[in-house]
């Protein structure tokens, strides 16, 4: 798909620094974060950028991602009639390089990583990935954060919640609830030993505020949710989180990513911008 141009998100009100700003260190520090994710983060993708922004100002920073609602991290997977390539296997490791190599500071948020198992992906396969993942972004210098998949789901999720929840968002899966549970707890086992080893760093709590479905983030909660993903991504550069997330700008981006996805990935209206992948 062509790609449409984009003009770098900066956190201030434009391209001039302020005094106030030029005589801050941190204005001469510029930052890449990449979100990685599935329906989740197309949901909050536009309230945490903005998000970021407003909490690292002076800074400059440059917010990209791969997202998309059902995708994957090792199959290529998504919802009807929107198919996405796997995450893995798209270029915004590339930028992610390009970006390091010119002198940014790089962080990686890495989030919904359950999708690949309705896609026949074992747990094996997808720690595999997640692997070669984390090597090449610490290979380019970047810090990387990942959300365990939902600690909750082993609590709650039973054979036939699953089998609703399986016929809901995946038609077409017959992948099994005993391989779906096997394939969660060997991802964050192996989650909590790539922290243990200094890899990564992993966000917890976010699943306090799941909704009824237990995989995607309340309507009215979505916002606490992200704001402690800001809040995790804030401490790792350094900063600290001062600006909270709202619900109306949740709402707005509940909005924004309709439009997005009804324009872009449904009806071809228009090319995918250049901040995303």
């Amino acid at each position: 798909m062509a790609r449409e141009s984009q003009p770098t998100f900066l956190s201030g009100l434009g391209n001039a620094l302020t005094q106030s700003e030029i005589s801050n260190p941190n204005a001469a520090s510029p930052v890449t974060i990449a979100l990685l994710g599935a329906s989740n983060l197309s949901r909050g993708y536009w309230a945490l950028r903005h998000c970021l922004c407003a909490n690292l100002r002076p800074r400059r920073v440059n917010v990209i991602a791969a997202l998309g609602p059902g995708r994957g991290y090792v199959a290529r997977g998504g919802l009807w009639p929107m198919i996405f390539q796997p995450i893995n296997e798209c270029s915004v490791f590339d930028t992610i390089k390009k970006q390091h190599k010119e002198g940014d500071s790089t962080f990686a948020f890495l989030t919904d990583l359950g999708n690949d198992f309705l896609f026949n992906v074992t747990g094996e396969e997808l720690i595999n990935v997640l692997d070669i993942t984390f090597n090449r972004l610490e290979e380019s210098g970047t810090r990387i954060l990942v959300t365990p998949i939902h600690p909750i789901l082993m609590e709650v999720l039973t054979p036939a919640i699953y089998k609703i929840l399986r016929t809901w968002l995946y038609p077409k899966s017959r992948v099994s609830f005993e391989q779906v549970v096997a394939g969660i707890g060997a991802v964050n086992d192996f989650l909590v030993e790539a922290e243990e080893a200094g890899r990564i760093k992993r966000v917890l709590g976010l699943d306090d505020f799941l909704g009824w479905d237990y995989v995607h983030y309340g309507w009215m909660q979505a916002n606490r949710a992200w704001t402690l993903a800001v809040e995790s991504i804030c401490s790792s550069i350094g900063e600290t989180c001062n600006v909270t997330m709202t619900r109306e700008q949740m709402f707005t981006s509940y909005f924004e990513n309709g439009v997005r996805l009804a324009g872009t990935e449904m009806l071809r209206w228009y090319p995918r911008r250049t901040d995303l992948f």
